[in-house]
């Protein structure tokens, strides 16, 4: 009976999380950028549906603070509760440390740091009112080694690592859990 939003859950290493969260028994709302990825997101809820679980989905680009709190708003309207949160979306375009523009730099801390810091906060205001909730962020071995053409992304998720580690420590005496699962290579379409 608990829910999970799950960001970028429609496709790549979200339809995976999406699927073992509904299979475990959780209602799963999936959260998709932009109207483009609708299309992704609704076939991941039928999916769902199909096996027996529960599924919904929200548009928010969690690059922008103003749409993540209305949508984390709408979400527990809608749902009743939030118990967990997997921020899984991030992007990364490949792109040489010496042609990364201000506005791609920007955006990247935006999508991969900014916007799991404040999901993080907006749902763990309603986990720390019922004293329990898990937050599981996904990041990157290359965090800690690097990548050619991932300047932008690298510095992110390793920002994205120090986060969790922090939260982790501020919210564990509200009953909230704070990990991390550093992936290794994944055949995405990002990748």
């Amino acid at each position: 009976d608990r829910v999970v939003i799950v960001t970028g859950g429609g496709r790549g290493i979200g339809s995976g999380i999406s699927e073992v969260v509904a299979g475990a028994g959780a209602h799963v709302a999936i959260i998709y950028p932009v109207a483009s990825e609708e299309v992704h997101a609704k076939k991941m809820i039928e999916k769902i549906e199909k096996a027996g679980g529960k599924a919904s989905s929200y548009l928010c680009d969690i690059g922008y603070q103003d749409q993540i709190e209305s949508t984390v708003a709408k979400i527990h309207k809608d749902l009743g509760r939030i118990d967990g949160l997997v921020n899984n979306a991030g992007i990364c375009n490949f792109t040489s440390f010496f042609e990364i523009t201000p506005e791609n730099w920007r955006r990247h801390l935006d999508v991969n740091l900014s916007g799991p810091f404040f999901l993080s906060q907006a749902v763990a205001r309603f986990m720390k009112e019922k004293g329990k909730g898990a937050i599981v962020n996904i990041s990157t071995v290359s965090a800690f080694r690097g990548g050619n053409k991932q300047v932008h992304y690298i510095s992110s998720k390793g920002g994205l690592n120090g986060l969790t580690t922090s939260m982790a420590h501020e919210v564990k005496g509200f009953g909230i859990r704070v990990n991390a699962i550093l992936c290794g290579g994944v055949a995405t379409d990002i990748n």
